[in-house]
């Protein structure tokens, strides 16, 4: 992953009550050997503190970005 690269688009399944996202990092691409890696994010952000505004806002920025990349304006 680079920086800005689109990682995942959140949603709601299941028994949750709000849109989210789940991912894990890894050092291997195999799920049984690798071990998980600890994420630090920039500027100490903890994405689980983030609010309900920020997230609607980049899910719309992301929708946004996808319409534009299917219709080969990126």
């Amino acid at each position: 992953m680079k920086r800005g690269e689109l990682l995942g688009l959140c949603g709601n399944s299941g028994n949750s009550s709000e849109a989210h996202l789940h991912f894990q990092v890894s050092d291997s691409p195999n799920l049984f050997q690798g071990k998980s890696i600890r994420i630090h994010w920039e500027n100490g952000l903890n994405p689980q503190q983030l609010s309900a505004f920020w997230l609607l806002r980049r899910y719309w920025d992301l929708v946004r970005y996808m319409n534009k990349r299917a219709s080969g304006r990126i």
